[in-house]
């Protein structure tokens, strides 16, 4: 057996392409396939560029395609895209030598290959002219479609004119892996050997390219020249609006492209890194779009997210949209919210306290002056209080017209931030805000400003209410008595809390016992063995400041026993 093919040729309308084996007679049904293609199709790590003219048919460049002549006068481009082709021709009117050329010659950048291209075409050549088209693989270059006018039969149109995008006019390869570039070239009587000259004429040879569509593989991923910087991508910044990070990237092949912010898992924002004068967006019309080494800004407006805590990663990819570098994830944290308290900065002064809000109907004495606002305050739960401040500038001047929400949160562990609502300042930048009757408070004034929040804080100390019944009022020494009592105030923690039952002593209030109240509800029973005599004492329970109950400390009405010893 022979251990490879013998090359073949066929003859189609006078255009001689050359295949590995003998191809079938070309069938109405292939042409239709023909017309019905279209540019190649990218897969993982490629991408599509377009010459003379998009698919479209807006305007491409045509700079990717190099003319190379033997001498300075073996001929010349010209390139009448989009509205026409890109032509080459040998120069008419003049005689050639039978070692003259013209071609027009793509060559894929640096570290890409071809995986894929469609052109359109029409040729033309007089007698003793020749055409050719060559795949250049590595070094070599393949012949794969000839026009020689000197062959038998002779060849001297390919294509159609008049119809650039006919079926004919379209050449097609797919599924390359070693292709580096493609060759179209104008020769003078070399296929007989006669070592003639080619004669002088007004229409010598030429070949018009009306469109390329050239696929092309990029195997390397971009890269990160240096870590991402800017406030956008700093852990210890609470983010408000909009702010940036800053990429410095490379990349082999079709050049950085863009870089995408990715927050918990989904992309948020995008931008081409450097967009390469325009060239950097589909449709591509060069041959290396984007630039190899680029540097560039990605801005995202945070107030897009909700406020608190979220996982950022950055996602780096190259012209071919599917190779990509990615970057972190790092933890940011936003707080856009009109009335979030942080992050805290002063450029403005915002002054506020507390006062105790006078009852609905209730009357002034005389003309007693206002109450004094303070920055703690201590009030029954069952009479709210009033917020009263001023917000003024750098240079103390008002700010009227201005926004400022009250916010609280509860004195307990892990307590929610609450929002009471919203003022707007007087002309004097004065304003006032009722908050309502509740548990002991964390309150906030906050003013929202390009950056973070100007805060004013107060606290609101609320005393726990105890009720408090003994089992008898009269005993004898011997006998007990039981204490039953219950937190009047909620919210009552799962966790038991700690409540101190006193007796009065000259000295103050003295603890004789401790029990735990569970659901707001406690007893303790207590037996007395010491009295002698008559005695009366006086008893309360005591609830003390406790993290997971959000009241100051605070106590029951003292009930009053008679033991007889």
């Amino acid at each position: 057996m022979r251990s490879g093919r013998r090359a073949s040729a066929r003859t189609i309308g006078g255009v001689t392409r050359l295949t590995s084996s003998p191809l079938r007679a070309l069938t109405l049904a292939a042409a239709l396939a023909a017309v019905a293609a279209s540019a190649p199709a990218a897969d993982a790590g490629t991408y599509t560029f377009h010459n003379c003219k998009t698919p479209s048919g807006a305007a491409a460049g045509v700079g990717d395609w190099a003319y190379h002549g033997n001498h300075p006068t073996s001929g010349k481009v010209t390139n009448g895209c989009p509205d026409g082709p890109l032509i080459v021709d040998m120069t008419p009117n003049r005689s050639h030598p039978d070692d003259d050329s013209a071609r027009i010659t793509f060559r894929a950048p640096a570290d890409t290959t071809i995986r894929a291209y469609q052109l359109y075409r029409t040729v033309y050549v007089a007698n003793r002219y020749n055409y050719w088209r060559k795949d250049v693989v590595g070094t070599s270059w393949n012949p794969v479609e000839r026009c020689h006018s000197t062959a038998q039969p002779p060849c001297l149109r390919i294509g159609w004119v008049t119809d650039p995008f006919h079926w004919a006019n379209d050449v097609s390869s797919s599924d390359r892996t070693d292709l580096v570039g493609i060759d179209f070239q104008l020769t003078c009587g070399e296929a007989d050997g006669s070592g003639k000259a080619c004669p002088a004429v007004a229409h010598t040879a030429s070949v018009a390219l009306h469109r390329s569509d050239i696929t092309l593989h990029d195997g390397y991923a971009p890269r990160f020249d240096a870590e991402p910087s800017g406030t956008l991508v700093d852990s210890a910044v609470q983010l408000t609006g909009s702010h940036g990070v800053r990429i410095q990237a490379s990349d082999r092949g079709g050049g950085v492209k863009t870089v995408t912010a990715e927050v918990d898992g989904q992309p948020v924002a995008s931008t081409v890194v450097d967009s390469n004068g325009g060239r950097c967006a589909e449709p591509y019309t060069t041959a290396q779009p984007c630039k190899t080494r680029a540097s560039g800004w990605l801005w995202l407006d945070t107030a897009r997210l909700s406020d608190g805590q979220h996982s950022l990663r950055l996602l780096l990819t190259d012209a071919t949209d599917s190779n990509v570098t990615e970057w972190g994830p790092v933890r940011i944290a936003t707080a856009n919210d009109a009335c979030t308290p942080s992050p805290r900065i002063d450029s403005l002064t915002l002054r506020a306290g507390l006062v105790r809000r006078v009852a609905k109907g209730a009357k002034g004495r005389g003309t007693k002056r206002r109450p004094q606002a303070r920055r703690k305050l201590r009030v029954s739960r069952s009479r709210g209080s009033r917020v009263r401040g001023r917000l003024v500038g750098a240079t103390g001047e008002p700010l009227g017209g201005a926004t400022v929400c009250v916010v609280g949160r509860q004195d307990r562990t892990n307590a929610g931030l609450v929002k009471y609502g919203t003022v707007v300042t007087d002309p004097e930048g004065r304003f006032t805000f009722d908050i309502p009757g509740g548990p002991s408070r964390r309150v906030s004034a906050v003013h929202r400003v390009p950056g973070g929040a100007v805060v004013a804080d107060m606290r609101l100390m609320v005393p726990a209410r105890i009720a408090l019944r003994p089992s008898r009022r009269v005993l004898r020494n011997g006998q007990a008595v039981v204490l039953k009592g219950r937190l009047r105030d909620g919210p009552h923690p799962r966790r038991p809390l700690l409540v101190e039952l006193q007796s009065r002593r000259s000295s103050g209030w003295q603890t004789f016992g401790t029990t735990t109240a569970r659901g707001g509800r406690f007893k303790f029973r207590y037996r007395f063995t010491r009295t002698s005599g008559v005695q009366r004492y006086q008893l309360r329970a005591r609830v003390a400041r406790q993290a997971v109950y959000p009241y100051a400390p605070g106590a029951s009405k003292p009930v009053t026993l008679e033991v007889r010893g």
